[in-house]
């Protein structure tokens, strides 16, 4: 705009000094015009101003991997005379992440009531805030610029993106939940009851194949037996600001934050409650999941938490509070290369750690440190679909 502004000025400076030199009336009247112009057009678009007002809302159903956006909205009374371009200086947030992103967005003014559709810059998971630093219009000849009300901060969720994944549940529990105030999920009465059916896994047992569905079926059908034990599910998700200096340390992130997703909602369709370990500034929010309704709470909870400073900062928590004795399962979502040191934790609660790493090609599981880790590919394609058993 200054360069707009230099040349007019400029112009109109150089048919001043000729105006003097010459004395010629034709250069006079270009001087007047010119004045007449600069003073019009500064008088039309600060009554523009005036008149124009902002508003700002977010996208319904924002999922990673798409495009997503948030739609700026102008509205004005009466049609703008002199005002041809809105300049908006926007802050977006992603609270999640942590990191913040400014930009300067040019909108063309062509009508009394205009949308536009503004692509969000971050690409990450979780709730986004927007916010407007300033916003101000300029004339059509871009010669002034003058100031707008901004509009109210608002936020948008960006939710992680479906992921074809197959949860089956380990029977296999160590030590016993202390407090009966927890939830408990019992298999049943009766170890001689079978209490659901579920497709065969490599590393069942093959005497628990029910042969007899199984025919009717292109798939292996498993029963399994009911449990009356206690089968108490935590999950952690153990991420931290470091990882977003990694390579591909987006991807990773998003990835994570869909395979937490993606295991909520496979338990919930087993009926398995569990719960959650949030980071919050006191320590862990355990937050209980009992149904999908919870479960949509939760995970939009989860996008607003900020992930702690550095991976493993949760585990450690998690220990330092003792936790472990309110549950039999602890299941650790973790991205970029693992290096906890679980501290003997593993012989008091059953330990699975879902990492997810972006050199993976295939889900990969294996034993190390008293637990299982499963490796999952960060490069999650939605036409395959993931069995891991945790």
């Amino acid at each position: 705009m200054w360069k707009n502004l230099l040349g007019y000025i400029f112009f109109l400076a150089t048919s001043v000094v000729l105006l003097v030199l010459s004395g010629s009336p034709y250069l006079f009247c270009v001087v007047i015009l010119l004045f007449l112009i600069a003073i019009a057009m500064f008088l039309l678009v600060r009554k523009d101003a005036a008149r124009l007002g902002i508003s700002v809302r977010a996208q319904m159903g924002a999922q990673e991997g798409k495009e997503n956006f948030f739609i700026v909205e102008t509205h004005t009374k009466r049609k703008l005379r002199a005002a041809r371009y809105l300049v908006l200086y926007v802050c977006e947030t992603n609270e999640m992440s942590g990191q913040s992103q400014e930009r300067e967005l040019l909108l063309r003014l062509t009508g009394e009531n205009m949308q536009y559709e503004v692509p969000l810059a971050n690409s990450l998971c979780g709730e986004v805030r927007i916010a407007c630093k300033e916003a101000a219009v300029r004339d059509l000849l871009n010669l002034f610029r003058l100031r707008v009300q901004k509009f109210p901060e608002i936020r948008m969720i960006v939710y992680p993106r479906k992921v074809n994944l197959q949860v089956e549940l380990s029977q296999m529990t160590i030590g016993a939940p202390k407090s009966e105030g927890m939830m408990q999920n019992r298999k049943g009465n009766d170890l001689s009851e079978i209490f659901d059916i579920r497709e065969y896994v490599p590393g069942d047992d093959i005497r628990s194949i029910h042969w007899k569905l199984s025919s009717k079926t292109e798939n292996l059908i498993l029963r399994e037996a009911s449990d009356p034990s206690h089968y108490n599910v935590v999950l952690l998700p153990d991420l931290g600001q470091n990882l977003l200096t990694e390579q591909n340390a987006e991807e990773i992130m998003n990835a994570a934050v869909a395979v937490g997703a993606a295991i909520g909602e496979r338990l919930m369709e087993k009926r398995v409650s569990f719960c959650m370990a949030l980071p919050a500034a006191s320590g862990l929010k355990i937050c209980e999941v009992k149904d999908r309704r919870e479960m949509q709470r939760m995970l939009a909870l989860w996008l607003q938490c900020p992930v702690a400073p550095e991976s493993g900062d949760g585990l450690r928590c998690f220990m330092m509070e003792h936790l472990e004795q309110y549950f039999t399962r602890l299941l650790i979502l973790n991205g970029g290369e693992y290096r906890q040191n679980l501290g003997g934790l593993e012989e008091r609660i059953g330990i699975t750690v879902l990492h997810v790493s972006a050199t993976a090609k295939y889900v990969n599981a294996e034993i190390s440190n008293g637990c299982e880790i499963v490796e999952i590919p960060a490069g999650i394609d939605n036409r395959e679909t993931y069995r891991i058993r945790c």
